[in-house]
């Protein structure tokens, strides 16, 4: 409903603000800033909607879904993970950011193909790219 708010009006209205607000007050966050763009507000609803659907297996099709897959870190470029390391004669640890794999992302791969039985019976087009 937030993001349908937003994109409908081309920006953020009082509804949508009410209704994020609501999500953020009930784990202690602050509300939203006010005056945000179309495009801030939209970022702001993606990052909510990771955080509060997080390990809950959403985060895929919501990729695939907003088509921001090919973005650079998200499905495509280099997948960064973190490398832990202890500090010697320490309590401490220090934090190493890594690329451990490298991804391409094709705009094909948003739409699965259809079976080339299907294709023959000559009902359906095959999805563009296959």
């Amino acid at each position: 409903m937030l993001r349908a708010l937003n994109e409908y009006n081309e920006g953020p209205t009082q509804e949508a603000y009410d209704a994020i607000n609501t999500i953020r007050k009930r784990s202690g966050q602050p509300d939203l800033p006010t005056g945000l763009g179309h495009l801030e507000f939209r970022t702001k609803v993606r990052n909510e909607r990771a955080i509060e659907l997080a390990f809950d297996g959403h985060r895929f099709y919501d990729i695939r879904r907003w088509m921001i897959a090919e973005e650079e870190g998200v499905m495509q470029g280099g997948m960064l993970g973190i490398k832990i390391y202890q500090i010697p004669e320490s309590t401490e640890y220090r934090y190493e950011p890594y690329v451990f794999e490298t991804r391409s992302f094709s705009r094909r791969m948003y739409l699965h193909p259809f079976g080339t039985g299907e294709i023959n019976k000559g009902y359906l087009i095959q999805n563009p790219g296959y």
